[in-house]
């Protein structure tokens, strides 16, 4: 019998859990498309279905909230320096300060290692979580960080995890299954419109250290102009450059926000709804302006759902770091869809990946942004016809 894991495919969102969990070490790594697809080698297996019971998008009906968040607000970090180093309100660190200083725990992030790969690691000193701040806008390699933090469960160490919502229900589903006592583990989990790929990323940190040089610093969201849905991306390099929203720094941001650089099974992501897995969810609260002209600010609003008991006994050890406001997830989730349905697939993401798989990066970086003629000129024709069609209408 082919086990169940082996028959998700694309349906697979890369959580590492399976792989976690397996006692006899019987999942191979497999790369598809620049992501990790885990594969059960079957003469290893012993057939204990530990990796099925884990899986969060087999499990994802038991995995999920039956009930709306406790409490929905918005939020932002009093501390207006902390704010600019977070990518939104500024809510992270002053959770993560509470788990370490308060309660001499460990918190697992996203952070970049030294050849700009993202992976989750751990952090003792509050001083490292300077690294899990901003976003990173690709699918993180969780290693074995779950066995780890199970260990440290067991010997009665808080953990503070945080991860996108697939990585925080395959967390929880882990812990169950390992029969360990979850009193100490306090997840947030991140909005998440899709995560792009790790091969691509690569590849385009390649094409602009063949141009600069070395690269030292890269930022996803740059906010030295105020926070803003534009996304503005920075680079700086060894050699003193420093690049600022050009239009190869935008060719990234467009592939992610086009949807043809994110994984398949994020079309189909079971975790997008209201229904929530982790003790907390923060984002940022696009559409500010409509929800609440007054809390808007330039330095950057989070939404924030307390969606369990643990949750909000953790918010309210923090909540004085914050001006909050109560709001309404249904007006919140109008201007932040991933809370109603899954990223929709755009109908060019298998044409996308036939020419990268075909071609390589620099042809599809050309063909599917600004920075090929190609690009612009197909750009143009589709304006041209919609503005037509609109006259005819």
């Amino acid at each position: 019998m082919i086990p169940a894991i082996n028959k998700l495919n694309s349906r697979c969102c890369g959580c590492m859990a399976c792989v976690n969990v397996c006692p006899v070490h019987a999942l191979d790594i497999k790369v598809n498309k620049g992501y990790l697809v885990p594969v059960v080698d079957q003469e290893a297996c012993t057939k204990c279905g530990l990796c099925s019971d884990c899986c969060p998008v087999i499990n994802a009906y038991i995995l999920k909230s039956d009930s709306r968040p406790l409490t929905v607000i918005l939020a932002k970090n009093k501390n207006i320096e902390e704010r600019k180093r977070s990518t939104s309100g500024g809510i992270f660190y002053p959770i993560a300060a509470s788990i370490i200083n308060g309660g001499r725990g460990t918190v697992y992030g996203a952070a970049f290692s030294q050849t700009w790969k993202v992976v989750h690691s751990a952090a003792a000193d509050i001083n490292e979580c300077f690294k899990f701040q901003g976003s990173k806008y690709v699918q993180s390699d969780i290693g074995q960080c779950f066995n780890d933090i199970r260990d440290r469960l067991k010997q009665g160490n808080n953990v503070l995890f945080t991860g996108t919502p697939c990585q925080v229900a395959a967390i929880n589903s882990f812990c169950k299954l390992e029969r360990v006592d979850i009193a100490k583990l306090i997840t947030v989990e991140i909005l998440c419109y899709g995560v792009p790929s790790p091969q691509i990323w690569k590849d385009y940190i390649s094409y602009l250290e063949k141009k600069y040089g070395t690269l030292l610093k890269y930022c996803f969201r740059d906010e030295r102009n105020g926070w803003s849905t534009s996304y503005n991306h920075s680079a700086t390099f060894e050699v003193g450059t420093e690049l600022y929203q050009t239009v190869e720094l935008q060719a990234f941001g467009f592939l992610f926000s086009s949807h043809v650089n994110i994984r398949e099974s994020c079309f189909n992501c079971e975790f997008s709804s209201m229904h929530r897995c982790a003790d907390i969810t923060i984002g940022d609260c696009w559409g500010i302006e409509y929800i609440n002209r007054d809390f808007a600010d330039t330095n950057g609003v989070s939404q924030v759902m307390i969606n369990t008991e643990t949750g909000m006994t953790i918010w309210n050890k923090v909540s004085e770091h914050f001006d909050v406001v109560d709001a309404d997830i249904d007006k919140i989730a109008k201007y932040n869809s991933v809370l109603l349905h899954p990223a929709e697939k755009p109908a060019e993401y298998n044409a996308f990946w036939n020419d990268y798989l075909r071609f390589g990066f620099d042809k599809v970086i050309k063909k599917y942004t600004r920075l090929g003629k190609m690009f612009r000129v197909r750009r143009k024709i589709k304006r041209a016809v919609g503005r037509i069609m609109k006259r005819e209408r």
